[in-house]
């Protein structure tokens, strides 16, 4: 029985309530001895000495030096009398489980939610090469205004620092832990495993795997999970495509990252979200569907409520909005794209496996490799999202089919924001764009803008300079097709989303050596992500560039050439909510930026046709 350690005192806190205990820690509220302030303190059940505590406090710090706003921040760590501990922000919401009974289901647009927030920061754990190892929703903490935490990096804490090494490599949640991770061969795809299990049993109200520690064990490691369909058979079948696919025993046939998993996600539930609306009359006021469409999925709303931080305005309304503290959830209806790119690109639904994870399992073995499940608290239900006008210039169309050769051909209708084919008589500045609305910024300000031979000119500039077209946004997608003459002395051509001024946005650039994702904030631009790419002066070149809620996704091709079906890279930030899309280049007095096309578009639901 482990000692319960109220009242003692563990570096400059005390210990005062104790919140939870499970498999290899507890975690008690600790009051900081001078300053009084709250802080939760996880004290993991283990002896260090030695070179282990020397170990553990190394990778303490690794951890510790993680800041994302989607990750629980660590505010002190220690081993004191061979305890180790850490301090971490108390999150007085609780956890997602505190708030979700097991066996409820969720809406689609608050598990969309939900996975977009906790993708994000396990994404910036993997590209930190940290694995959380402990996915599951008691590890999902609510921050005062709704927002999700990731939590709980004990488990990578021992595994590195422990000589338990061997055992703490498999242990974990035993309903949501992965094949290889019981094998003690944890990876990233082992994350997303588990987070596939926790969005099962969102989606479903069941997990999809019961039974005995053993029996469980075997059902990870050999078999399939039941279709979703068996439990909701009104669920399309591409949803449970991306379900079996980060559900797949061998890692190597999983998403090939975690956002890559969450947009595919995204994508199958608004398509999910469009079968419902397909039922309905296409006259825009009957797009709100009846109370009982909604109530017959989803069980009814309760009091308390969390939403995800930044979420686009929508073009479907349910039958009511529930207050969320300050905020709605809204559900995103970004461009799906993304989604569907991935999609095109699953693995097989059924790979073989690997002959590693044929074999028999002992009954030692399992018992070894699964640690016991947490219970929950009471339930809740949240589904609301407030209607607003769509954009004043909105033109339905299908999108290019031109997308590699993975890409599917029935892709959804977009709205489109901003466009401008360049296609008019010579003129001096940009004016008015193909779509009737006008470039700002720098296009009708400088002489460096023109119209000549049917495309977008840009030459006799120096500096920085910015074109903007169309309305504020969130969630959206930018495609430009553009040339420039040469990459010398610094010069870059590239497109912003969000810009609200030219001290804040988020850019996808090309410098001639490099296809990168920058972001300013009051002025200071970092890099989030960058990828060597060579790109030809002279040469046409098409560049793309979406966001979708914290995470920012862009690639880079050939004109001529098919597009890649794959983002060439992923970043994520969640400081920018809304802005304007445009271009941004840097530029000498005598390079010459030809632009052939510009479209900038916001995806709306498959049936939008119908209106």
């Amino acid at each position: 029985m482990v000692a319960d350690r109220v009242g003692r005192r563990l570096g400059n806190y005390r210990l005062t309530h104790l919140l939870g205990r499970g498999g290899y820690a507890e975690v008690y509220l600790g009051e900081h001895l001078r300053l009084g302030t709250r802080a939760a303190i996880k004290v993991l059940h283990t002896h260090l000495a030695g070179t282990e505590a020397d170990n553990f406090l190394t990778e303490a710090r690794t951890i510790a030096s993680l800041e994302h706003p989607h990750i629980i921040r660590i505010l002190d760590f220690d081993v004191q009398d061979g305890l180790p501990f850490l301090v971490m922000a108390y999150a007085l919401n609780g956890s997602l489980r505190s708030h979700h009974a097991r066996g409820q289901r969720l809406p689609l647009p608050t598990v969309v939610a939900y996975v977009q927030q906790i993708a994000a920061a396990l994404q910036y754990a993997h590209d930190h090469r940290i694995i959380h190892r402990d996915i599951k929703p008691e590890n999902m903490l609510v921050g005062r205004d709704g927002e999700i935490y990731l939590s709980d990096f004990g488990i990578a804490l021992l595994d590195q620092s422990s000589r338990m090494q061997p055992i703490q490599n498999v242990v974990g949640t035993a309903v949501y832990i992965a094949p290889e991770q019981l094998q003690g061969k944890p990876r990233c795809a082992s994350d997303q495993y588990s987070l596939g299990i926790v969005v099962y049993e969102w989606l479903t109200g069941e997990l999809p795997f019961r039974g005995t520690l053993l029996e469980l064990y075997n059902q990870h490691l050999s078999a399939p999970p039941p279709s979703l369909r068996s439990f909701i058979p009104a669920l399309p079948t591409q949803l449970n495509t991306v379900l079996q696919t980060a559900l797949a025993k061998d890692p190597t046939q999983r998403f090939e990252s975690v956002t890559a998993f969450a947009a595919a996600l995204e994508h199958a539930c608004q398509t999910s979200a469009s079968i419902l609306v397909g039922k309905l009359t296409s006259r825009l006021e009957a797009l709100v569907p009846p109370s009982n469409v909604w109530e017959e999925t989803f069980p009814p709303p309760a009091n308390f409520s969390v939403v995800a931080p930044v979420l686009p305005a929508p073009l479907i309304t349910p039958p009511r909005a529930v207050p969320i503290g300050r905020r709605l959830l809204s559900v995103s209806t970004s461009s799906l794209r993304t989604g569907a790119e991935h999609l095109s690109a699953l693995p097989p639904s059924a790979p073989s496996l690997p002959q590693d994870l044929r074999q028999p399992v002992s009954r030692r073995a399992a018992l070894l490799g699964i640690s016991t499940m947490l219970a929950g608290g009471t339930g809740w239900w949240l589904f609301a999202r407030s209607c607003q006008p769509a954009p004043t210039a909105i033109v339905l169309e299908q999108p290019e089919k031109n997308r590699g050769a993975g890409a599917q051909e029935d892709l959804p209708l977009t709205t489109v924001l901003a466009r401008d084919t360049f296609q008019r008589a010579d003129q001096t500045f940009w004016g008015a764009a193909s779509d009737g609305s006008s470039w700002e910024g720098d296009a009708n300000r400088q002489r460096a803008f023109s119209i000549t031979n049917a495309s977008g000119r840009i030459a006799g500039g120096k500096g920085t300079l910015n074109a903007l077209l169309g309305p504020m946004s969130r969630d959206t997608e930018i495609l430009v097709s553009a040339a420039i003459s040469s990459f010398a002395n610094d010069t870059n051509f590239g497109v912003v989303l969000r810009w609200s001024n030219n001290d804040n946005w988020y850019k996808a650039q090309l410098d001639g050596k490099h296809l990168s994702i920058l972001r300013c904030i009051n002025g200071r631009t970092d890099v989030l992500k960058t990828l060597p790419l060579v790109v030809q002066p002279e040469r046409p070149y098409k560049l793309r560039f979406r966001t979708i809620g914290v995470v920012l996704l862009a690639k880079a091709w050939p004109a001529k050439q098919d597009e890649p079906a794959d983002w060439q890279i992923t970043a994520s930030d969640n400081v920018l909510i809304s802005g304007r899309a445009g271009l941004r280049v840097v530029l000498q007095t005598t390079t010459i930026m030809t632009i052939t096309s510009f479209i900038a578009t916001d995806s709306v639901l498959n049936n939008a046709s119908t209106l």
